[in-house]
């Protein structure tokens, strides 16, 4: 899990990673994933993955790794999740290979029961994904993206 650690730490900000702190099951030291040759520490430690494709895969990876759990969710992963990854455009990547896993792997009836409940409560309130300027949702930019996985994962967690 390390791997997908370093390429969060290389994709988003500090303040977006707090809720990290508390993983402790490694998969890749960042020795091993330097001798491999995917990414290597710059600017003042710092992880840069040789492209970024390798980054946002692991970025996925980690996020789908969190919706099969059984326990509950981090509210910070589930806002990161429905208010970075599955909106900005930039996550366009990520978002690829999270509906690629989807298709594999299934999130946990918690895990979409709590989904569920942030996003209603976002829409109640009028709060729609923050403050972003583009008024949008994560059904719009899934269904532009013919992310159907996503579609269908946003659909079941509002059931």
């Amino acid at each position: 899990m390390e791997h997908q650690l370093l390429a969060l730490e290389a994709l988003f900000t500090e303040d977006q990673l707090k809720f990290l702190q508390s993983y402790d099951r490694i998969t890749f030291t960042v020795e091993e994933i330097a001798m491999i040759g995917i990414a290597q520490r710059k600017n003042y430690g710092k992880p840069h993955f040789i492209h970024c494709t390798f980054a946002e895969y692991f970025v996925a990876d980690f996020l789908i790794n969190q919706l099969t759990r059984k326990t509950k969710q981090n509210k910070l992963l589930k806002d990161f999740l429905l208010n970075k990854v599955l909106l900005q455009k930039v996550c366009h990547v990520i978002r690829a290979f999270l509906n690629r896993q989807l298709e594999i792997t299934k999130p946990s009836t918690e895990a979409l029961k709590e989904y569920g409940e942030l996003l209603d409560e976002q829409w109640n309130k009028g709060e729609v994904h923050g403050s972003l300027i583009f008024d949008t949702t994560a059904l719009h930019e899934a269904a532009a993206e013919n992310n159907d996985r996503i579609i269908a994962l946003v659909l079941d967690s509002l059931k």
